[in-house]
């Protein structure tokens, strides 16, 4: 018996400290009644009643299996050290005292956070799966049967955690982690950078690089950082590996194909706009002759075949027949006053809204427009024209060279199509 001790009645009035470490770094992560149970424990601590676990499962209104997954959770955080398993009794650890010896411990001494910080990042990651003290001796005992690193482990299981959340299947089992990490000691895969190593590279975009290695007959153990760079950089323009595969096809004719080669490819179909599959191999399918054919009428530079491609491909996938199309670049570059493309631009949509599909239809569509002028008295006789055809002094003036915004504001005003053809 103490020859000093507090009277027990008046135990209910003493106080039960609580370190600001242990409210800022431990409650605010635990469970409501893991934390209640901290509490209690603390309190009993410095009032060194006897008690059992029965004792403060009642005064706690919890099951006594709660009670103990509670301790078991303090434990693994490092606060309490288990003293005996029957019956179960624990002694808490004083932090402050950790944190004001003589040598200082750092805040990651081990001995207080490393496995805290272990045990929460699997509870993060499974919560399920870790509800059991028993799971967490299992992944320790992996650790030393395996001699993986905790990083590392935990890399492991992260990367399972979200490969079975993708697919919508259940987390990952601890027989299942521990299968996939022992297959990774036996090839000596344990250190952190073996495993991030061997998870890049199990990844799906790895993957579908080497199938693109592959498809080129080019048959090496890894990429390279390069390829692997050129290969994330077509994923991010919004290339498919099958669209990739697609533009392998151009590269027959030379000895030996490679990454930058096929890089030259797809940045001649990004610069055209050509993105999914199905516009490649329409593009793929189409006869450019046509499109040179188009811009020689309108007499432009190469520098406009790119838009003149994706126009010709809406007008043609519109119905608009090729040979109209002709027709209508050879008016362009008979009665343009500017931009010739605009002007055969125009010309054709205003075709698509006149339901206009055909070269008879367009024909018909512009005889008919000049027969009304004629009619109307726009035309002139023949006569008349016999005499304007010789040249008159008024006549020799300087032209007015008209700017893109002008062409379209004067054909802006047209009522119809064609009127401004004699």
């Amino acid at each position: 018996m103490p020859v000093c001790s507090f009277d027990s009645q008046y135990q209910m009035f003493d106080i039960t400290p609580v370190d600001n470490l242990f409210i800022e770094d431990y409650m605010i992560h635990a469970n409501g009644d893991f934390v209640r149970v901290y509490l209690y424990g603390l309190r009993l601590c410095y009032s060194r009643e006897d008690s059992d676990l029965g004792r403060i499962a009642q005064v706690l209104r919890l099951k006594e299996e709660t009670v103990l997954k509670a301790f078991a959770y303090w434990e693994r955080q490092g606060l309490v050290v288990r003293l005996s398993d029957n019956p179960p009794s624990f002694a808490y650890v004083n932090l402050r005292a950790r944190f004001t010896q003589s040598e200082p411990q750092e805040r990651d001494d081990p001995a207080i956070y490393s496995m805290a910080a272990f045990n929460n990042a699997l509870m993060r990651m499974l919560p399920t799966r870790f509800e059991h003290d028993v799971n967490f001796r299992i992944m320790y005992d992996l650790m030393d049967e395996s001699g993986m690193t905790d990083t590392a482990l935990l890399m492991i299981v992260e990367d399972m955690a979200n490969d079975a959340a993708k697919k919508g299947k259940n987390p990952p089992t601890v027989n299942a982690i521990k299968k996939k990490v022992m297959e990774l000691a036996e090839q000596k895969i344990i250190s952190d950078d073996a495993v991030r190593h061997h998870l890049r590279n199990s990844g799906g975009e790895y993957a579908d690089i080497k199938a693109l290695l592959r498809h080129m007959g080019i048959i090496k153990d890894a990429p390279s950082l390069a390829e692997e760079e050129l290969f994330s950089k077509w994923k991010a323009m919004g290339y498919t590996l099958d669209v990739l595969k697609l533009f392998c096809g151009e590269m027959t004719k030379i000895q030996r194909p490679t990454f930058d080669y096929l890089d030259k490819i797809v940045r001649g179909y990004y610069d055209k706009g050509l993105i999914s599959q199905g516009d490649i191999i329409r593009y793929k399918d189409v006869d450019l002759k046509p499109v040179e054919q188009i811009r020689a009428e309108l007499m432009i530079g190469g520098e406009n075949t790119d838009e003149l491609f994706r126009l010709y491909i809406d007008w043609t996938s519109a119905g608009i027949e090729p040979e109209l199309i002709f027709e209508a670049a050879r008016d362009a570059k008979k009665y343009a006053r500017g931009n010739r493309l605009v002007y055969l631009r125009r010309t054709i949509e205003r075709s698509k809204e006149s339901n206009i599909r055909t070269l008879s239809q367009y024909i018909q569509q512009r005889e008919k427009k000049s027969a009304a002028r004629s009619t109307s008295g726009g035309g002139v006789s023949d006569d008349r024209s016999k005499r304007l055809s010789k040249p008159v002094a008024a006549q020799n003036y300087k032209q007015r060279e008209y700017e893109e915004k002008d062409l379209e504001a004067n054909l802006a005003d047209f009522d119809s199509f064609g009127e401004d053809m004699p």
